[in-house]
């Protein structure tokens, strides 16, 4: 069998290593998802620590916390409440009394922890749930690390038990969201914060489950990214032999992009792939040639068994653009359910989840007409949709939480329809009104794979949560 040479190899992975100018290359020191910091925290909660308080006041306007500095010390810091803060750049000068994080817009106290004169982590935390919307907001202290550019909170589930369906409307693709149990495990948001500020992050935890897994838990890991600019320039002179093969095309097609070498054969190209030299003729630039000795060596057919050809190669390669490193420096893991036990977990029973819908049953029919109803030419093809539900085809396949149920004024619904689902097919319209009958769509308002409808919930309060259910 005839082989390529170790030139051809070495060429490859240069040409695979080596990026053009103005692209972005990304190094990850470690995965967010399995940190390996002793700044982790491993904190358990003794009984009687304040912060096992479920009935503790985060509307207050200053917050005082406790961390481990570096040095193994516990250090202190008042800071003023990060929801009404002008300093944070997450919600800026906001009006205490229209903040966003009172009990009575839905928010419910699920963990934190603000360590004690004698007991601290190196990053203190709190989560906020909103029962009415399945908003967890994650708020995590920065406090002495001064290097990142902006920082990851990354929110998943942890192995140690089966897994809610609280991400299911979580994803933002729109043929993705309620199209499975549960489509995603993971959910990612950046943020950035200043030393001894707030990192906040909110995430979507709209899936209600009628059951859960009494030792089911979230992971949260916070990385601090670095941005940094790179120019980097260098020769390169490789010398070797190819011994003629069956080409490739579609294995060499990413390297005749890189146009920064001179190439030079010992022989002519045509001799090698036994070609006209015609074929090669006019070939004087130094990229056209290297293309042209690209397609010779996605071209070898074989050739004679004992062939080889010697191929040097001489040229300089620039590289401009960015490297981004990624820190890991906290992950903690909170129980979901309310138990004694020292470990974090949620200090009060919470209402996860919003709502669950499973497949909607539908049939959809597509006609084309070329007549009117009264059996005249209509000079052009009448293309429409007709989709026929049963009665009840939202509410016999919804589940809401019972426990907010009770909180909820009105569900409205409507077809959305488009690649986007940002196409509005019909207007809002109570529940009951939306189901008591078939419709009838044409073509500019609904295609068969496009077609979801839009779920409205409206609490009491005013809150209003919102997701496209996918018909197919």
């Amino acid at each position: 069998m005839k082989k390529t040479t170790y030139y051809l190899l070495a060429f490859l992975a240069l040409v695979v290593s080596c990026k053009t100018s103005n692209e972005l290359t990304e190094v990850t020191s470690a995965s967010p998802q399995n940190p390996k910091n002793p700044k982790a925290n491993l904190r358990t909660l003794p009984a009687g620590d304040p912060n096992l308080d479920a009935n503790w006041d985060w509307t207050n306007q200053t917050w005082n916390v406790y961390f481990n500095n570096a040095n193994g010390t516990i250090g202190s810091v008042s800071t003023l409440n990060p929801f009404t803060d002008g300093t944070q750049k997450i919600f800026g000068n906001t009006n205490v009394s229209q903040a966003d994080m009172y009990p009575a817009q839905g928010w419910m106290l699920v963990a934190r922890d603000f360590g004690t004169p004698t007991g601290a982590n190196a990053y203190p935390f709190i989560l906020l749930y909103n029962k009415h919307r399945g908003v967890l907001r994650v708020a995590i202290l920065r406090t002495y690390d001064v290097l990142s550019s902006f920082q990851q909170i990354t929110l998943s589930f942890a192995t140690t038990a089966s897994y809610p369906k609280l991400f299911k409307f979580a994803s933002t693709v729109p043929d993705m969201a309620g199209a499975n149990a549960n489509n995603q495990f993971t959910q990612s948001a950046l943020t950035y914060a200043g030393v001894q500020q707030w990192m906040i992050a909110e995430f979507n935890l709209q899936g209600y489950s009628a059951s859960m897994d009494d030792f089911a838990s979230i992971n949260v890991n916070v990385s601090e990214v670095v941005n940094s600019s790179v120019s980097l320039t260098g020769s390169i002179q490789l010398d070797g032999s190819a011994q003629p093969q069956v080409g490739e095309p579609g294995f060499w097609g990413g390297v005749k992009t890189i146009t920064s070498f001179i190439a030079k054969a010992s022989e002519p190209v045509s001799k090698i792939v036994k070609k006209p030299e015609s074929t090669f003729a006019g070939l004087s630039s130094a990229a056209t040639v290297l293309e042209a000795l690209f397609d010779a060596v996605s071209g070898f057919s074989g050739g004679d068994s004992g062939s080889s050809y010697n191929i040097k190669l001489n040229g300089s390669t620039t590289q401009q653009g960015t490297i981004t490193l990624s820190s890991p420096k906290t992950s903690f893991s909170v129980y979901l359910k309310s138990f004694n036990t020292p470990a974090y977990h949620a200090l009060q029973s919470i209402p996860w989840g919003v709502f669950d819908i499973n497949p909607i049953p539908y049939t959809i029919t597509d006609y084309y007409d070329n007549f009117d109803h009264e059996g005249n030419p209509l000079g052009y093809t009448n293309h429409y949709f007709t989709l026929d539900v049963a009665p009840n085809f939202v509410s016999s396949v919804l589940s809401v939480n019972p426990s907010i149920v009770n909180n909820i004024s009105q569900i409205r619904a409507k077809f959305v329809s488009g690649n986007s689902y940002l196409n509005s097919v019909t207007p809002f319209e109570s529940l009951s009104s939306f189901e008591s009958r078939s419709y009838t769509f044409n073509s500019t308002d609904a295609f068969f794979n496009t077609v979801g409808i839009g779920l409205e919930f409206i609490f009491n309060n005013g809150s209003v949560v919102y997701n496209v259910i996918p018909l197919h």
